[in-house]
């Protein structure tokens, strides 16, 4: 019987494994010097899918 009441949907788990890939995928330097990420604001991601924040995130470090 699981007594954790913790449940994360296989949607959820899609999008923590690609932003954990896409987090260390990234150079620290590439993010410090080209601020793409600060261009993407929380208000951004309200109600969208994971790939819309996944796709967000990508296209905000295109435009650098």
């Amino acid at each position: 019987m699981r007594t954790d009441t913790t449940w994360i949907s296989p949607s959820q788990q899609a999008f923590i494994y690609h932003l954990k890939i896409f987090t260390l995928s990234s150079s620290p330097e590439a993010l410090s010097s080209s601020n793409a990420l600060d261009r993407v604001k929380v208000k951004d991601f309200q109600a969208e899918s994971p790939q819309t924040v996944l796709t967000k995130i990508s296209e905000a470090l295109k435009l650098n």
